[in-house]
């Protein structure tokens, strides 16, 4: 009988070790996110409309 408590509370540690170490990994940060993009402008008017559209949409997001 002694051998299945001491299995017992080998299991239940075990578990409580892995709770803690899910919870760790759960708590780090977010990693950042690149995007690396190539354009070509086709209409110059267009871009010049839309650029700045596009950066406040960015700055509003959190972005550089």
């Amino acid at each position: 009988m002694n051998r299945y408590i001491s299995l017992g509370i080998a299991m239940l540690a075990g578990a409580a070790i892995g709770a803690a170490a899910v919870g760790g990994l759960h708590a780090q940060g977010k990693p950042k996110a690149y995007l690396v993009t190539e354009l070509q402008v086709l209409d110059a008017a267009a871009t010049a409309a839309y650029g700045p559209k596009v950066q406040a949409t960015q700055k509003a997001a959190g972005g550089a």
